[in-house]
């Protein structure tokens, strides 16, 4: 009943919409993120491109429970962060923690893709690989329960 209030806001402002899921579409989603999961750990591909790589796995993730959810983001300006923040809704408090890490991961990424080259470090894409894994795990035990 909460979720259903706290996305009311987000229906309302157009920025969710409702939206008929379907099997099909949550195994597209488990393909990219599976791609995604694959790609980022090829040897030879910078570390900026692996961080990117991973960092479209957790995206895919999101928008994966979104969609079993039966809504989609609309697509707008800032429909990244807003991916975060209404999975952040759909699952609860106490899987926050991967979805704010993921949302400063955003920011990276961002810097990476449009602006500057270097900007990530080994360490760090090491920690948002593992970030990805654990969530992939939660977020597919999730799905087996609803």
């Amino acid at each position: 009943m909460e979720m259903k209030i706290n996305l009311q806001k987000y229906l309302k402002n157009g920025s969710l919409q409702p939206h008929r899921s379907t099997g099909k579409e949550i195994e597209s989603f488990k393909k990219l993120i599976a791609r995604d999961l694959s790609d980022c750990v090829i040897e030879g591909l910078s570390v900026d491109r692996s961080f990117a790589t991973a960092y479209q796995a957790a995206f895919h993730l999101s928008r994966m429970i979104i969609t079993a959810s039966d809504y989609r983001v609309s697509a707008k300006t800032g429909h990244h962060a807003l991916t975060f923040e209404i999975a952040g809704l759909i699952l609860g408090e106490r899987f926050q923690e991967y979805l704010d890490f993921f949302d400063v991961c955003r920011r990276k990424r961002n810097i990476v893709d449009y602006d500057l080259t270097d900007v990530t470090s080994m360490s760090e894409l090491k920690e948002l690989i593992e970030k990805v894994r654990e969530f992939r795990r939660i977020v597919y035990d999730w799905l087996e329960k609803e």
